[in-house]
């Protein structure tokens, strides 16, 4: 099968697809590697996994949420929730209170060596991510949310997960 090519200001529609093609792999692999150097960083400075900072920043941003609730934020299931907060309290990073109100209800907030830990690390790779898309105009921010998820969709899934912590 021969592809059909047209001709415009003497590229052909093939070269162009295929020249945008190398473009978005390269504009793709260069924002994975990005974030991957980022993490790494944060991850080799503080010995814990970028998960944990996520959490740790999911409570500075809403202190006293539920374990759901940051399972949600987080956009893992509720026992990786669990998991990654036992090891937060296990690291003295975080601490489980009960409700006044309602006993069954357990709010998660930082300790005073969390909170110094999301201090010494604000700008370290979680949050420089949130720091970029803010500083993208409106059309290029629909763009990405938009595109981004059809590209993750057209990739293989993953069968096998790590553990959030």
């Amino acid at each position: 099968m021969t592809a059909i090519k047209t001709r415009r200001n003497g590229i052909t529609s093939d070269d162009s697809r295929a020249e945008l093609e190398r473009r978005a792999l390269l504009s793709a692999r260069l924002f994975a590697d990005s974030m991957r150097s980022l993490y790494s960083e944060l991850e080799r400075v503080t010995d814990a996994p970028v998960s944990m900072h996520r959490a740790l920043n999911a409570i500075t941003a809403q202190p006293g949420l539920q374990a759901s609730q940051l399972a949600s934020r987080l956009g893992v299931s509720r026992p990786a929730a669990s998991q990654l907060l036992r090891v937060l309290v296990s690291r003295g990073w975080a601490v489980r209170r009960r409700s006044d109100v309602d006993q069954r209800v357990v709010h998660i907030h930082l300790t005073a060596a969390g909170q110094k830990l999301v201090k010494s690390t604000s700008g370290r790779a979680v949050g420089a991510l949130q720091r970029a898309v803010r500083g993208l105009s409106l059309a290029d921010l629909e763009r990405i949310a938009h595109a981004v998820p059809m590209l993750i969709e057209r990739l293989p899934k993953r069968t096998a997960r790590r553990p959030a912590a």
